[in-house]
Protein backbone atom coordinates (compact mmCIF):
# COMPACT_ATOMS: atom_id res chain seq x y z
CA UNK A 1 0.00 0.00 0.00
CA UNK A 2 1.28 3.35 -1.35
CA UNK A 3 1.21 6.20 1.55
CA UNK A 4 0.75 9.67 0.19
CA UNK A 5 2.05 12.82 2.47
CA UNK A 6 1.55 16.16 2.03
CA UNK A 7 3.05 19.29 3.51
CA UNK A 8 0.45 21.61 3.71
CA UNK A 9 2.24 24.84 3.83
CA UNK A 10 0.13 27.32 1.73
CA UNK A 11 -2.44 27.12 -0.10
CA UNK A 12 -3.78 30.92 -1.19
CA UNK A 13 -6.22 29.84 -3.95
CA UNK A 14 -8.64 28.34 -2.12
CA UNK A 15 -12.04 29.85 -2.03
CA UNK A 16 -13.30 28.99 1.22
CA UNK A 17 -16.30 30.68 1.41
CA UNK A 18 -17.23 28.22 -1.35
CA UNK A 19 -15.17 25.49 -0.50
CA UNK A 20 -13.33 24.99 -3.96
CA UNK A 21 -9.95 25.34 -5.18
CA UNK A 22 -7.45 24.28 -7.99
CA UNK A 23 -7.98 20.66 -9.02
CA UNK A 24 -4.56 19.15 -8.01
CA UNK A 25 -3.76 16.66 -5.26
CA UNK A 26 -3.20 18.71 -2.31
CA UNK A 27 -5.89 21.21 -2.95
CA UNK A 28 -8.28 18.20 -3.65
CA UNK A 29 -7.26 16.08 -1.21
CA UNK A 30 -7.66 18.43 1.61
CA UNK A 31 -11.25 19.79 0.72
CA UNK A 32 -12.55 16.39 -0.01
CA UNK A 33 -11.09 15.66 3.33
CA UNK A 34 -12.84 18.55 5.19
CA UNK A 35 -16.06 18.30 2.89
CA UNK A 36 -16.70 14.47 3.47
CA UNK A 37 -16.51 14.82 6.83
CA UNK A 38 -18.63 17.97 7.41
CA UNK A 39 -15.71 20.20 8.50
CA UNK A 40 -16.39 24.32 8.43
CA UNK A 41 -13.73 26.97 8.23
CA UNK A 42 -14.61 29.44 10.35
CA UNK A 43 -11.61 31.89 9.46
CA UNK A 44 -13.02 34.89 7.29
CA UNK A 45 -10.38 37.59 7.35
CA UNK A 46 -7.43 37.13 5.68
CA UNK A 47 -4.09 35.80 7.43
CA UNK A 48 -1.34 36.97 5.44
CA UNK A 49 -1.66 39.49 2.73
CA UNK A 50 -4.65 39.19 1.46
CA UNK A 51 -5.10 35.50 1.68
CA UNK A 52 -6.45 33.29 4.35
CA UNK A 53 -4.01 31.11 4.80
CA UNK A 54 -4.14 29.63 8.38
CA UNK A 55 -7.66 28.54 9.17
CA UNK A 56 -9.83 27.18 11.52
CA UNK A 57 -11.89 23.67 11.20
CA UNK A 58 -14.55 22.86 13.26
CA UNK A 59 -17.60 20.32 12.90
CA UNK A 60 -19.77 22.21 15.18
CA UNK A 61 -19.78 25.49 14.07
CA UNK A 62 -22.01 26.85 17.26
CA UNK A 63 -18.90 26.07 19.64
CA UNK A 64 -17.11 28.48 18.72
CA UNK A 65 -18.71 31.98 19.96
CA UNK A 66 -15.76 34.63 18.36
CA UNK A 67 -13.08 34.93 16.20
CA UNK A 68 -10.95 37.90 15.94
CA UNK A 69 -7.45 38.86 14.15
CA UNK A 70 -4.21 40.22 15.88
CA UNK A 71 -0.76 41.16 15.13
CA UNK A 72 1.57 38.81 14.13
CA UNK A 73 3.95 37.69 17.25
CA UNK A 74 7.06 38.92 17.06
CA UNK A 75 8.74 38.89 13.63
CA UNK A 76 6.34 36.55 12.15
CA UNK A 77 3.91 38.01 8.92
CA UNK A 78 0.72 35.66 9.56
CA UNK A 79 -1.70 37.44 11.67
CA UNK A 80 -2.65 35.75 15.16
CA UNK A 81 -6.40 33.96 15.16
CA UNK A 82 -8.01 34.53 18.92
CA UNK A 83 -10.98 32.47 19.14
CA UNK A 84 -13.23 31.61 21.94
CA UNK A 85 -15.31 28.63 22.55
CA UNK A 86 -18.48 27.96 24.25
CA UNK A 87 -18.18 25.27 27.17
CA UNK A 88 -20.98 23.84 29.62
CA UNK A 89 -20.12 22.72 32.79
CA UNK A 90 -20.68 19.39 33.90
CA UNK A 91 -22.81 19.29 37.43
CA UNK A 92 -21.55 16.16 38.45
CA UNK A 93 -17.57 17.56 38.57
CA UNK A 94 -19.27 20.90 40.26
CA UNK A 95 -17.38 22.40 43.58
CA UNK A 96 -20.93 22.67 45.47
CA UNK A 97 -21.02 19.03 46.14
Amino acid sequence: MKIKQYEIKNLPRVDWDAMVGPDDDINSTLLSFIINNGFSQLVQFPTRGCNVLDILLTDVDVLVTSITSHPPIGYGDHVTIKFSLAAAQDSKFSDAD
